[in-house]
């Protein structure tokens, strides 16, 4: 660990940088992760589900940064030249060190996964690795992010071309579907308590959140008309109007009354989430 924080850092920014590296070790150490664990039930699922949304915060953050300039410049200054996010052929692959991130995190995923199987309940004895063990499962993720960077471009290439674009589908189809049950749940939730204690608190709070989902709706796509559908921007203009007939449409079959015969509790809420989530699909 000493050896890792001892790379040298080009700059001014070297000596701050390290100094940051150095205080955050001791967060990869039993004796953090002990006081963690003392401080809160980290055996918890909402605890565990909790850590891994940090971790995949952090991973989309560092992926936003090494689409910078000055990132991939300092990532081919810190290698001594041996990491080149070039263009080859008029192709620029800087989003090269974006797959990279990404790739580190699908590893660390698909080794947690095969290190989990047979575990049926929390009282194994391999479940800590899930519900667990945070400094080193981090530690691993950080090794796995630098790793990828010694992978040669030509993988990342043929990568992001074919294997992430079908995962990034997959992965927008699972949260699609994993919206519309939240959705339908929110509405059944706020409609049960309106009906069983008959405060207009919760009539408020449907009709609130909903609004805001078509606020934000009408905000997004009034955005993107204004900066990213120019006059020669065709394509832009294409999604943009093809997202916005979408949300129309959905919006109309929610309230339709075939729809409304086979589910009633279907409303203007499940539409208005899914039309938000469309559209920040778009940006």
């Amino acid at each position: 660990m000493g050896l890792l924080f001892s790379l040298p850092l080009a700059g001014s920014l070297g000596t701050i940088a390290t100094s940051c590296l150095g205080g955050l070790a001791f967060c990869f150490t039993s004796t953090a992760a002990s006081m963690f664990c003392k401080s809160c039930n980290c055996n918890s699922s909402i605890a565990t589900r909790i850590g891994f949304a940090i971790i995949f915060i952090l991973n989309s953050l560092l992926a936003w940064l090494m689409k910078t300039p000055f990132a991939i410049c300092k990532i081919e200054e810190w290698s001594y030249d041996y990491i080149k996010m070039d263009c080859a052929e008029g192709k620029c692959y800087g989003v090269l060190a974006v797959h990279r991130i990404c790739f580190a995190l699908t590893l660390f995923h698909a080794i947690l996964s095969l290190s989990l199987i047979g575990v049926n309940d929390s009282r194994g004895k391999r479940a800590s690795i899930q519900n667990g063990w945070w400094g080193p499962k981090v530690l691993l993720w950080l090794i796995l992010v630098v790793a990828t960077f010694l992978i040669p471009n030509g993988f990342f290439m043929f990568w992001g071309n074919y294997v992430a674009l079908i995962g990034a589908t997959i992965f927008i189809l699972l949260g699609l579907i994993l919206l519309v049950d939240f959705a339908h749940t929110w509405s059944e939730t706020c409609l049960e308590k309106w009906e069983a204690t008959n405060l207009t608190l919760w009539q408020f709070i449907l009709i609130g959140s909903t609004a805001i989902m078509y606020i934000a709706t009408i905000s997004l796509t009034g955005i993107l008309y204004a900066y990213f559908a120019g006059p020669r921007c065709t394509l832009n203009q294409f999604f943009i109007s093809f997202n916005l007939a979408l949300c129309i449409l959905i919006t109309i079959l929610c309230v339709h009354p075939v729809i409304q015969v086979y589910n009633p509790r279907s409303g203007l809420a499940q539409a208005g989430m899914v039309a938000a989530y469309y559209t920040y699909l778009i940006i």
